[in-house]
């Protein structure tokens, strides 16, 4: 895949709409690990049109439908620990 610069008509629809929409830029299999991770948030958010409160649905649950789930308090954890004994800590994503 080759970088190219976004168009005046992506930039404008951009400035327009608040979004982007890009095609062809990964393919399926790549992002199918990442897919797999969004479907069970999709689902919920689209079974509760209505919006969810942070206390209002089972975390548990939640979690044991991700693969690879690792929550933010983990990975704060484990940059400490890294910092601590000197490694760099990897970049977040």
């Amino acid at each position: 895949m080759t970088a190219t610069v976004l168009t005046d008509e992506q930039v404008e629809s951009f400035v327009e709409y608040g979004y982007l929409t890009l095609h062809d830029c990964f393919t399926r299999e790549a992002a199918q690990p990442w897919l797999d991770e969004v479907a069970p948030v999709a689902r919920l958010l689209a079974a509760r049109p209505e919006g969810i409160l942070p206390d209002d649905f089972d975390y548990e649950d939640l979690i044991s439908q991700c693969t690879s789930f690792v929550p933010d308090r983990v990975r704060r954890q484990e940059r400490m620990a890294e910092l601590e004994q000197g490694r760099p800590a990897e970049a977040s994503s």
